[in-house]
């Protein structure tokens, strides 16, 4: 039967390295988002949402978020869905939470999503992100003339 004594110096640090290895460099956390937004084009924005840690790094990996538009920067759930609705060009919807409002999406392989919000009247919406560790990113302003 091994002891304590039989654990030597060598795997006791190639086990403690392993275990920082693994914290600081694979299970890396989405901790914001970086947005692009387009300008808007025929009543339509594109946003660009790409997941990064909280050193700004982008994440190369799949993640599964809770997207949903918000009537305010500060994250507000909107009163009402854009016009024409909301659409995933890249990564995938999982499901939908409350129509056109609150979605669940998934990136792509890059961290990735490309939305488009449709939207035929002046209105602004934010686009507010809750990440896996329950963090929320709120997008900056998608202002539409109508």
């Amino acid at each position: 039967m091994g002891s304590e004594m039989d654990y030597t110096y060598e795997e006791r640090q190639r086990d403690i390295n392993a275990g920082l290895y693994t914290r600081f460099f694979i299970e890396n956390e989405a901790g914001e988002v970086l947005f692009t937004l387009a300008d808007e084009v025929a009543h339509v924005i594109e946003a660009t949402l790409q997941l990064a840690d909280l050193g700004g790094v982008a994440l190369e990996e799949v993640f599964a978020v809770e997207l949903f538009m918000a009537d305010s920067a500060e994250g507000a759930l909107a009163a009402a869905a854009p016009s024409g609705g909301i659409a995933v060009t890249t990564g995938a919807q999982l499901a939908e939470i409350t129509a056109e409002i609150h979605l669940s999406v998934g990136t792509d392989g890059t961290g990735l999503m490309v939305i488009e919000v449709t939207q035929a009247t002046a209105k602004d919406f934010w686009i507010a992100v809750k990440l896996p560790s329950g963090r929320l990113a709120v997008s900056p302003v998608l202002a539409f003339a109508g």
